[in-house]
């Protein structure tokens, strides 16, 4: 009686102990996703097809503003044809490849290795070139900030010496003592010289890419953009075109061929086709940045 009990016990013991509460929590992800369009339309780096296992390897080395990692694709040709498309590698579908990949690349000459090392920089250097009008867009932003926050402290400031009220700060109305502002002030002003200087190089940068742009470019074209809704009146017209130059393609504005003025509400534009591209993007941010102040001033 009492070895029954003792059992009994354990068996109580036992189904009060720890329980595995998560492994039946974790779902098997099946097969990984196909891969997005935008991947596709980049050719991959590097292509395999192993025999064994009947399927074809990419390796793409991804980048763009945030992430740049190395993705690896593949083509299982063991599916049905109507189903079989690149997807995703699997974790250990990852590793394989890579492993093939790097057998593959040390089998290769020193003029292949270097011939791809040199199609990799101009890659690089084009997508980097991409990107100029986005960071330059992004910069000029962050100096408009910076300026009106120096602006703002610097008109709270003077109130404070005006009135000679709130030096130590007010808790209530959330103003920071005077000490704390001025010290506040001088990083911003900090941080503004520097992107500015930024902003400098970024658009120097910018001018080199645009001259080589304008020298290689081929045919000049004309076409009229209708800016009516962004005109101001007299002097404010001719400050319109004269940002625009300074703002789109300024090297490109120096050939022979280019012309660029105000006809009525239309800006008439002679210039390439991929200038005119680029003149058309920056009246639509200028349009889409008028459209939100107008709401943000209707709040």
């Amino acid at each position: 009686m009492r070895k029954l009990g003792i059992a009994l016990g354990l068996l109580v013991l036992a189904a009060c102990g720890p329980v595995d509460r998560w492994s039946s929590r974790v779902e098997d992800p099946g097969l990984p996703p196909i891969l997005p369009d935008h991947l596709l339309r980049k050719p991959a780096d590097f292509r395999l097809y192993d025999a064994p296992t009947r399927k074809e390897f990419f390796l793409y080395f991804y980048a763009d503003e945030e992430i740049e990692e190395d993705i690896v694709a593949v083509i299982d040709y063991s599916t049905p044809e109507g189903v079989r498309r690149p997807r995703f590698a699997t974790r250990e579908e990852h590793f394989y490849a890579l492993d093939i990949f790097q057998a593959d690349w040390r089998a290769r000459g020193d003029a292949e290795k270097l011939r791809y090392f040199n199609e990799r920089h101009m890659v690089e250097t084009r997508r980097k070139e991409g990107l100029l009008d986005h960071k330059i867009e992004y910069k000029e932003r962050e100096i408009r900030h910076l300026e009106e926050k120096i602006h703002a402290m610097e008109a709270d400031l003077g109130s404070r010496k005006d009135t000679g009220a709130f030096a130590a700060g007010d808790e209530k109305l959330g103003l920071a003592p005077t000490e704390a502002v001025e010290a506040e002030l001088k990083r911003t002003q900090r941080k503004l010289v520097v992107a500015q200087a930024q902003l400098y190089v970024l658009e120097y940068r910018r001018s080199l890419r645009d001259l080589a742009d304008a020298r290689g470019s081929g045919v000049f074209v004309t076409e009229r953009i209708n800016v009516s809704d962004l005109l101001g009146e007299g002097p404010e017209r001719e400050a319109f075109v004269t940002q625009l130059t300074r703002k789109v393609a300024p090297a490109a504005w120096e050939r022979p061929e280019a012309r660029v003025g105000l006809s009525g509400g239309d800006l008439v534009v002679t210039q390439t086709r991929d200038v005119i591209v680029r003149t058309r993007d920056y009246v639509n941010r200028l349009r889409s940045e008028a459209r939100a102040k107008l709401q943000s001033s209707a709040r």
